[in-house]
């Protein structure tokens, strides 16, 4: 409809403010579908920009008078929360106009406010903008720097962050390679401090604290401030960083202020009070510590001295085991529609958003002895309840063991398997008799290790390969379960189809592998028997 555009250019320098008023009113709660698809729309988005930035230089007669800013400002979202809108904004002129608008109103925070809004709200929508906003002669990037700098309420932090979030994540090669141009320029830029890391840990800090006071505005801040640090880190690091080890992500010492303030992040966010146990602001917080290597420089961060700050791999641990028990409850495979279905309440499958807390686990026991002895009294204690097979344990090991021969997580899978193999000194015999061959055979396999051999970093200490238990008797190389099971385990005759399955693929595995000649395969021992009666 042309109503609401014929009602605003009806406006005068001499209507009354009143009437002013209602019409951006009007425009502010209509449909901006409805106003943009009328022919004038797009023609009311730039009037409105034109006619705030006159609004404030009281030597310029204007519809507007600066006490109208705020109403307009709100006019200007409705209209640009449509792309067509927001195509009108996402020029080098009008985004240099709400640049200058918000200095303007900078100390009327709901006007700041809605500036920053509708700044985010066209880089979500117009990818090109991105470009332009960081680019001279706009050079929006380094002023949402300034900007998150300077605020100090929470929502301004945050929607400072969502600016710059909305600016750098890109995916097009052109617009990926102006947003890593700007965060190289942030990074580097020889000025005084504080530093756009010192900037970014600093809103972090706050951000975590208001999290855990439960102020408003403090876990979306939060949030969004986790999702800029990781892109950053990886813009970063993919122009200007270098490989400290083999294991490890390309790294640049400029980023090392980021982990501290990360790790306190970690540890700030506290449990889930809604039925899902692993959600933001703690899934982002784990993917941006994935992207921080554990460097010589960086260690005694990751591993302070005792008592310094919380338990990051009980966490995690804790973490992970209520995330596979709400996903994969009981002893249900990792395969199983149920799984699937249970997801759909994140919005992710498991493989994609348990990954990166595998990861880090990983991460931690790989670059640290105690971490993986702690790993292993947790999951493969010495005492191990060994009577019944551990695949179908109804606890955390039981749930990892069925993880590794999933068809559909492979990332996941992976992740596991690396996990598993680090805890165990990286060494294929120590894993094959903790948990069985079988459970590992595919993993190994995979892995370029045939016989269980190891394939041990130098300085490891490799502990010796399980064969008993505590009490001596003999564990099953096979299938990691204690010879005298006592009572045989009650399967369904789904399950021992299941079973029996798994047992073909094993025994193929290890014939593939070379572990066992073909002549003493007992499955094709058996079926060449049975063939030839």
């Amino acid at each position: 409809m042309s109503d609401h555009c014929d009602a605003y250019t009806a406006l005068s320098p001499a209507s009354l403010r009143s009437e002013v008023a209602e019409v951006l009113q009007a425009i502010a709660d209509a449909s901006a579908s409805t106003i943009i698809a009328a022919t004038a729309g797009t023609e009311l988005v730039q009037l409105l920009i034109d006619d705030i930035v006159s609004s404030s230089d009281t030597s310029t007669r204007s519809r507007l008078s600066r006490e109208d800013g705020l109403l307009a400002l709100q006019a200007l979202r409705t209209l640009g929360s449509k792309s067509t809108g927001a195509k009108v904004i996402g020029t080098a002129a009008n985004f240099t106009k709400l640049l200058s608008i918000y200095a303007a109103y900078e100390g009327t925070p709901e006007a700041s406010g809605t500036t920053l809004r509708c700044l985010a709200n066209t880089l979500l929508q117009v990818e090109s903008a991105r470009v332009t906003f960081v680019e001279e002669p706009v050079a929006g990037g380094h002023w949402a720097v300034e900007i998150l700098k300077k605020s100090e309420s929470l929502d301004l932090i945050f929607f400072a962050a969502r600016v710059l979030l909305y600016a750098i994540v890109s995916d097009p090669a052109d617009n990926r390679a102006a947003a890593d141009r700007f965060v190289a320029s942030a990074i580097e830029r020889e000025e005084d401090p504080p530093t756009v890391v010192d900037i970014l840990s600093q809103k972090l800090d706050v951000a975590s604290a208001a999290v855990l006071s439960g102020a408003q505005f403090g876990r979306e801040a939060l949030v969004d401030l986790l999702k800029v640090i990781g892109l950053v880190i990886v813009s970063y690091t993919t122009t200007a960083g270098e490989t400290p080890q083999d294991s490890d992500p390309a790294w640049n010492e400029r980023l090392d202020g980021l982990l501290p303030a990360l790790i306190r992040a970690f540890h700030s966010i506290p449990p889930s009070t809604t039925p899902l146990p692993y959600t933001s602001p703690l899934t982002n917080a784990v993917v941006a510590l994935d992207a921080v290597p554990i460097s010589p420089s960086l260690k005694p961060i990751w591993f302070p001295t005792e008592g310094s700050h919380g338990d990051m791999l009980l966490r995690a641990y804790d973490v992970l085991d209520a995330t596979l028990a709400r996903y994969m409850p009981g002893r249900v495979e990792a395969d199983d529609p149920v799984v699937e279905e249970q997801c759909k309440e994140v919005g992710e499958p498991l493989n994609t958003f348990a990954t990166p807390l595998v990861l880090l686990i990983c991460k931690l026991c790989a670059a640290d002895e105690h971490s993986r002895r702690r790993m292993r009294e947790w999951l493969l204690p010495d005492d191990l309840d060994r009577s019944t097979h551990l695949e179908i344990r109804a606890d955390l090991l039981g749930r990892l063991l069925r993880l590794l021969v999933s068809m559909t997580h492979s990332l996941l899978k992976q992740s596991v398997g690396e996990m598993l193999f680090a805890i165990c000194e990286f060494d294929g015999r120590v894993l094959a008799s903790a948990v069985g061959y079988g459970n590992v055979a595919g993993f190994l396999f995979h892995k370029g290790i045939s016989n269980t051999g190891a394939q041990t970093p130098t300085g490891v200490d490799v502990r010796p390969a399980r064969q008993t238990t505590p009490d001596g008797v003999p564990i099953d190389p096979v299938t990691g379960v204690a010879r005298d099971q006592g009572p045989p385990v009650d399967l369904t005759e789904e399950e021992r189809e299941r079973e029996a399955e798994k047992l073909f693929v094993l025994f193929h595995r290890l014939e593939q592998t070379g572990a066992i000649a073909p002549e003493h395969n007992p499955v094709r021992m058996f079926r060449e028997e049975n063939h030839d009666t």
